[in-house]
């Protein structure tokens, strides 16, 4: 039994789950910007009408991404299960819509309440409900539209070939069949979810209470644990298992804004609504008061700003300066180009995986690191009696637009960015002194301090490619094109799952190419290439399809 469950949840099926979760995931920064630009136009141009209803429109589409990603994640996971990624995609969110509206008419019905009512204090199991997509339903967040996304993906793989039903109802095999099945299927899981949901929600509830709450006996341990453990699993891809559940569900947390009662779950959605709670409170100094109180965004967000915004410059600049003096000029575009990338846009992998892979004591001295980042924020917090730390971005631009615009010019409370930058500061010079003094002392082989052959030239001695033979490179040394089963990528990673894994060439090859890292495990195969990795993706694809 417990072989059956390893080989089901194995390494290529969590990469392929965190590769669909990244789906959604990439989108949310584009949201967060596109609010913050919004509220900027509205709020200082509010009296020149054709930019007013431009900042309206721009904030609103923001907003129509973060009230939908529970249906965001149903089409993610179709698509991304299926055989086939239109079908799987439309199966997962017919199955997400049969849901709602099934758990929605049930609930009503068991309650002796109209659908209406659902939503109103009429109903003492209000906290319980929320809307989406037009229906009244349970707050499922992102697990039911992650459970709709593996069940309409499952739908279609097993019965777009179905062909047994009589010759009169032939028309309805095949593909036909399986909005019919995906209905049946939806309504089912709508019903179980009325029974089963209700006591899950309180215990999430109850450990979001635990977990986010500054003042719970686990402040500020769980931000340590929660930005240590994320960071030991980078490396195998696997640190969304936890970051999704934090930023996306009731376990990070929940505010309920207190002027349309708008809920935000989670420490990115949370976060939306609060600022923009504390931007309509701009002025009134006692509401605001009620809205920091009533909420503390940023505990499990603003250590990875100080990594992005500090730390890994820090350890960049130490790993760059310890590189012999003849041969820096060579290597110093490739560390600031990494350096850029995780400054502006948050992506830390360029740094991360230049030592990572290189040196467990870097990667553990790291972890800690970025624990102590995450307790900043709590212990701050203890020290001065209020919150001074309550920003969440990803990158300098979300940075300017959450952090300087909205939290500081827009609500008044210019601290919070302000102490976040220089926490950044600070972290990157203990980086940069810990970085060099580590690397230095134990001889650690970081990038440019090796010799110069093994890094511009592939295993054979031969020039390590042409930039248009990469994609041939990367499947060669895949095994061939009949080696691959599928071809996905991430924002940094290229997710391959191969047939056997033996045919798979040496780390050494890939690195030839620029990869900073690779992971092997069974059949999957994550090749660490940065932002190149998708257009790497869509190449080597297009090969596969014979253009």
């Amino acid at each position: 039994m417990f072989k059956k469950i390893k080989e089901k949840f194995s390494f290529e099926f969590w990469q392929r789950f965190a590769k669909a979760l990244m789906v959604v995931v990439a989108v949310m920064p584009a949201a967060g910007i596109a609010i913050g630009l919004g509220k900027l136009f509205t709020t200082m141009f509010g009296g020149i009408k054709v930019l007013a209803i431009t900042g309206s429109l721009v904030e609103s589409i923001g907003w129509v991404i973060i009230v939908n990603l529970p249906a965001l994640f149903a089409v993610a996971i179709g698509g991304t299960w299926a055989k086939e990624k239109a079908g799987g995609a439309f199966a997962a969110f017919l199955a997400y819509l049969v849901m709602n509206q099934t758990i929605g008419t049930f609930s009503s019905s068991i309650l002796g309440i109209s659908t209406g009512e659902l939503l109103t204090d009429a109903n003492k199991y209000r906290d319980l409900f929320t809307s989406s997509l037009g229906f009244p339903t349970l707050q499922l967040g992102a697990i039911g539209g992650i459970a709709c996304g593996f069940m309409g993906a499952n739908l279609y793989n097993k019965y777009n070939a179905f062909d047994k039903l009589p010759n009169a109802l032939s028309f309805f095999n095949g593909k036909r069949f399986v909005p019919i099945i995906t209905l049946f299927w939806g309504a089912i899981l709508g019903v179980i979810a009325v029974f089963v949901w209700p006591p899950v929600q309180t215990l999430i509830n109850k450990m979001g209470i635990i977990i986010a709450n500054p003042d719970s006996t686990l402040a500020p341990i769980a931000p340590f644990v929660y930005g240590t453990l994320e960071r030991l699993l980078l490396p195998f891809g696997l640190h969304h298992m936890i970051t999704i559940p934090i930023n996306y569900s009731e376990v990070g947390g929940a505010y309920t804004s207190i002027f349309d009662g708008t809920v935000g779950a989670g420490q990115d959605l949370a976060f939306r609504v609060w600022v923009s709670d504390m931007i309509k409170a701009a002025g009134n100094f006692d509401l605001q008061n009620q809205i920091m109180k009533a909420y503390v965004p940023g505990r499990f967000k603003v250590g990875q700003i100080i990594t992005g915004m500090g730390s890994l410059i820090g350890a960049g600049f130490a790993m760059l300066h310890v590189i012999p003096k003849e041969k820096r000029f060579k290597y110093t575009s490739m560390f600031l180009g990494a350096m850029g990338a995780t400054f502006v846009a948050g992506v830390t992998e360029p740094i991360e995986f230049m030592f990572m892979f290189i040196s467990p004591l870097l990667l553990g001295l790291h972890a800690l690191l970025t624990g102590i980042a995450f307790m900043l924020p709590d212990i701050l917090m203890a020290i001065f009696g209020q919150p001074v730390m309550n920003v969440h971005s990803f990158g300098l631009i979300e940075f300017i637009l959450n952090g300087v615009v909205q939290v500081g010019f827009l609500s008044g409370h210019h601290l919070q960015w302000i102490s976040v930058l220089a926490a950044s500061g600070i972290f990157g010079l203990i980086y940069y002194g810990v970085f060099k003094y580590v690397i230095i002392k134990f001889n650690i082989m970081t990038p440019g301090r090796i010799d110069e052959e093994e890094t511009v030239e592939d295993p054979k001695g031969k020039p390590a490619y042409q930039a248009e033979e990469k994609p041939l490179k990367v499947i060669e040394a895949l095994g061939g094109l009949e080696n691959l089963s599928e071809v996905d990528a991430c924002m940094t990673r290229l997710r391959v799952t191969v047939k056997n894994h033996e045919k798979v060439r040496p780390d050494s090859f890939f690195k030839a190419l620029g990869a900073a890292g690779v992971i092997k495990k069974e059949k999957g195969v994550q090749i660490i290439f940065g932002p190149e990795a998708d257009v790497l993706k869509s190449k080597i694809n297009l090969i596969r399809e014979g253009n």
